[in-house]
């Protein structure tokens, strides 16, 4: 074994200098086995799943070897769950130089013939050079340390020995973190680096373990701060291991969080963002809040809205910590909060990081009432916190267009344009669309249909949630233009890039208007209401599942799901609810507007007769948006 110091509960438990745990029962076989890494490198987690694949190839074999060879990681298997789940829990739960280990023993000759798949983490290698260039200053250090605990335990005896053997242990944390790198990340793993003075607490460490349970445990590095001069600063240590963010805790437990991936690209999140975890209440909330930044940031994000539930309470004062939650969790993209609760803090002005906040956040979330977010966004492009200005002018620009204030429109899109990077340019496209939309055809000025039509975010710098939403918003100016194919192209791209079950149902939509329902049926196979949807999802769901139909049974199941939505809203609330889906009602309603059909009767409140007389209509005749696909 490396004689190197061992690491501490604080970070990750596995030593980086010997990648052969001890007391793990492999770890003979990861030292010895033919062809396995040679000792002090471990495969990264990328490529050692590539060798996985590979070799184990069935469901049935994985199974098999982590029975035979990591029955911890197997004990944590259930049925029904996913192949890629199970890799990732064989990874979580086992050294990777064990398991390339026992894939040599179990698997010798396909282990051999996959082997240059793999490559290998530098940070089992680095701390042993650091430590050979400074061998004075480490025996001097150890011998130091050896002597402060042979005194401590001739203290045991004392009332006050357990806090000397604490201040111990927090001294020998923060030394040790000096000559210990911090392990690389795989690219998607979403890594979060914590550091600071309050790492080096029981409150950093309680801190420590709620991230982890929330977070992927394998992602998440908790450092203490350096007691060398010659150290690499924190920031530059996380961004060499490829940390998405990293969050700097001074001792009163303030935090400063700085996302270093994708989201360091989006106006609005680019920059460092403060929040106060010092109360215990606040520990959880922090950590949804740091888990959905390092998982926006990520090349794929892969979670969808109710992976993470709104840690917001709507009748509660929104702080400082909800609101960046209300801007970054996607589950909190539905909560109804109280325009009063928005209001800046007292004794803050608008100038105000956290004031600005609010009042975005306020303005974006209650649009609807134009003249009350009109006066919000110009109060915050003119005398708000800087980061907020051009996001301010941006949202002001696509009022502007929204009531055919056109010239003004026109004109803010183009000052924004200038020197804009990716990830602003995919937000202008999006109120470029809505010009060009209201202005009509040849009436549109050359920039803003230059600026429509550009690719958004085509070299994937920008995180795919803002991205995803770019899209969508785009294909609906473009769909008011009943220019039909490209909005098809927008809402797919915005479908696969994120979830979004709104992004769904607009993509079955234009699959049905191009007589696809097969497509249609596809996509809503996809589609979950619950991960953030809007209320009337459900239903929506259900109506486009009646219209795709393609037998009896699979129309009566649509049916009585719509008519159990109905029973629970109850007859005095349409199931729709307003605004009007244009496109569905099209698709519900081939005749004359006036005729009225489905789609009018659940979108105003209306009777289980009603329904049901419609429903028998349409079984003489077939679902409108089916007969006329065909």
């Amino acid at each position: 074994m490396s004689q190197q110091p061992a690491r501490t509960g604080a970070d990750n438990p596995r030593d980086p200098f010997d990648p052969v745990e001890a007391g793990d029962p492999s770890s003979a076989r990861a030292a010895g086995a033919p062809g396995a890494a040679p000792r002090g490198r471990v495969p990264t987690s990328g490529s050692l799943r590539k060798v996985i694949a590979a070799v184990l190839k069935g469901d049935a074999d994985l199974d098999a070897f982590c029975h035979d060879h990591h029955a911890d990681a197997y004990r944590r298997f259930s049925d029904g769950m996913e192949r890629s789940r199970k890799v990732t829990l064989l990874l979580q739960h086992a050294p990777r130089a064990a398991i390339l280990a026992s894939l040599y023993e179990a698997h010798e000759a396909a282990t051999k013939q996959h082997e240059h798949l793999l490559t290998w983490s530098p940070a089992a290698i680095a701390p042993l050079s650091l430590v050979r260039a400074r061998p004075r200053r480490l025996v001097a250090c150890l011998l130091s340390l050896a002597a402060v605990a042979l005194a401590a335990w001739k203290l045991s005896a004392d009332p006050g020995a357990a806090v000397a053997r604490r201040g111990i242990l927090e001294a020998w944390r923060a030394w040790s973190a000096t000559y210990r790198a911090i392990e690389p990340f795989a690219p998607q793993d979403g890594g979060i680096v914590l550091g600071g003075p309050w790492m080096a607490t029981p409150a950093g460490d309680a801190l420590c373990r709620e991230v982890r349970k929330l977070h992927d445990a394998r992602a998440v590095r908790c450092v203490a701060p350096p007691m060398d001069a010659e150290a690499t600063p924190l920031d530059r240590a996380a961004r060499s291991a490829g940390a998405l963010l990293l969050a700097e805790i001074d001792e009163r437990g303030l935090a400063e969080l700085t996302p270093l991936g994708r989201l360091a690209k989006e106006p609005l999140l680019g920059r460092r963002l403060a929040i106060d975890i010092a109360a215990e209440a606040d520990r959880k909330r922090a950590g949804i809040v740091m888990s959905a930044l390092a998982r926006l940031g990520a090349p794929r994000e892969d979670f969808v809205a109710d992976d993470i539930a709104c840690p917001v309470d709507a009748a509660a004062p929104i702080d400082p910590l909800a609101l960046l939650a209300l801007l970054v969790v996607p589950s909190c993209e539905s909560a109804q909060i109280d325009p009063r609760n928005l209001a800046c803090p007292i004794g803050t002005t608008i100038s105000d990081e956290t004031c600005a906040l609010a009042r975005y956040i306020d303005a974006e979330m209650h649009l609807a009432d134009t003249r009350r977010a009109r006066h919000i966004l110009t109060e915050l492009r003119d005398q708000g916190a800087a980061r907020f200005r051009a996001a301010a002018k941006l949202l002001l620009s696509h009022l502007d267009c929204r009531e055919r204030a056109l010239p003004a429109a026109t004109a803010a899109l183009r000052e924004l344009a200038e020197g804009a990077d990716a990830c602003t340019l995919a937000r202008l496209s999006e109120t470029a669309a809505c010009v060009a939309s209201s202005a009509g055809p040849g009436e549109v000025d050359p920039e803003i249909a230059l600026l429509e039509a550009l690719p958004i975010d085509p070299k994937g710098e920008c995180p795919e949630r803002m991205r995803a939403r770019a899209l969508a918003r785009r294909g609906y100016w473009r769909e008011r233009s009943e220019r039909w194919s490209d909005a098809l192209a927008d809402y797919e791209k915005a479908w696969h890039a994120f979830q979004d079950p709104r992004y769904g149902l607009n993509l079955a939509e234009m699959w049905l208007h191009e007589g696809e329902p097969r497509r249609a049926a596809e996509v809503l196979s996809g589609v979950r209401c619950d991960a953030g949807g809007p209320p009337s999802c459900h239903a929506k769901v259900a109506l486009l599942r009646w219209i795709t139909a393609g037998d009896a049974l699979a129309r009566r199941q649509a049916e009585d799901t719509l008519l159990r939505i109905h029973e629970q809203s109850g007859p005095e609330v349409a199931v729709l609810g307003a605004p009007t889906d244009r496109l569905l009602r099209a698709l519900l309603c081939p005749g004359p507007a006036s005729a009225g059909c489905l789609h009018d009767v659940l979108a105003r409140p209306s009777s289980r007769s009603e329904l049901l007389r419609f429903f028998g209509a349409a079984e003489r005749s077939g679902p409108p948006g089916r007969a006329a696909a065909r």
